[in-house]
């Protein structure tokens, strides 16, 4: 009842986990319950009603972890950029100093 609740209301949260947490969470609460349905409701509602609450959590935090991820990716787009720039001309000024000292080393070429 539990995978086939969270699959119709929350598709893209793995079930099996929202299951595992909702039963750990129902394990420390289960000692002190009391079971009034005509007070407080049937079972089935408070059991669906952890569920909802663990995997609209979920939710929340795959959403905010997804935006930080897309920022993240954004600013180091740029420094991965700079750096690779910055390698090139570091590559670039290492071949002309060898091709420099190659030239200067050959007596045949005048130094001017």
């Amino acid at each position: 009842m539990m995978l086939a609740f969270l699959k119709a209301q929350f598709p893209t949260v793995d079930a099996e986990d929202m299951v595992q947490e909702t039963l750990i969470a129902l394990s420390r609460v289960l000692p002190h319950y009391r079971y009034a349905p005509d007070e407080t409701g049937r079972f089935r509602s408070y059991l669906t009603g952890i569920l909802r609450n663990k995997a609209l959590k979920r939710c929340e935090r795959e959403a905010k972890e997804r935006k930080l991820k897309s920022e993240l990716s954004a600013l180091a787009v740029p420094e991965s950029r700079a750096a690779a720039d910055a390698d090139s001309a570091a590559w670039s000024r290492s071949l002309l100093e060898i091709a420099m000292q190659q030239l200067l080393a050959d007596g045949r070429i005048p130094e001017r």
